[in-house]
């Protein structure tokens, strides 16, 4: 791959959660939907370098 910019760092995976509200200090609340993605500073930027047309390598 020539010209691409090479990324050498962690990758890891990202939970996002939709919880009912945003419970104050020593309550709970309730998740209502949660979501898995890929993420991690340098997987991030190799996805933000492609989605603008470059191209990228990530070694992890």
């Amino acid at each position: 791959m020539k010209n691409a910019v090479t990324l050498l760092c962690h990758a890891a995976y990202d939970y996002l959660f939709n919880v009912a509200d945003h419970p104050h200090e020593n309550h709970s609340t309730y998740i209502l939907d949660w979501e898995r993605h890929y993420g991690g500073g340098a997987a991030n930027i190799a996805t933000g370098i492609a989605a603008l047309g470059g191209k990228s390598r990530l070694y992890t």
